[in-house]
């Protein structure tokens, strides 16, 4: 799976995820590989009428930035509104394999209620909004 943004393009393999910049992002932030296991959580803001989105993945050792929207964050990537399904569902489809590696072995390795805690603060900070909230909360909770 493969998503083409403003300032990058970000590819889902099987154990990792793989930022490429293009053009003159190339040169501010390299390439980067990010393996699965390591991430801890994927940021979506979702792009406004005159504002750009982006999706940011948090992880151990990572460089955590508060502006990725202006392109200098190396662990995200912005979108035109016009992408936003696209990142969301690759964002979605990284949550799952993320969640999958912690989960193998029949053990999970990140509580129910740590999860949700993780998903209200994105709420609160509105990366995601209150119905991608629900809905992550009623998928964790079946679960």
């Amino acid at each position: 799976m493969e998503v083409k943004g403003i300032d990058g393009t970000a590819k889902l393999t099987a154990d990792e995820v793989i930022i490429t910049r293009k053009g003159i992002f190339s040169v501010a932030s390299p390439d980067k590989n990010i393996a699965l296991s390591m991430i801890s959580a994927v940021e979506l803001k979702r792009a406004g009428s005159f504002s750009s989105g982006y999706m940011a993945f948090v992880f151990n050792g990572g460089v955590d930035k508060k502006s990725p929207s202006i392109g200098l964050d190396e662990n995200a990537i912005t979108f035109n509104k016009k992408d936003q399904e696209a990142f969301a569902a690759f964002c979605e489809a990284v949550r799952s394999k993320v969640a999958a590696l912690r989960t193998q072995g029949g053990r999970a390795h990140v509580s129910i209620a740590d999860e949700l805690e993780k998903l209200a603060g994105l709420r609160d900070r509105q990366v995601i909004s209150p119905e991608e909230f629900e809905a992550a909360k009623r998928k964790l909770l079946a679960s």
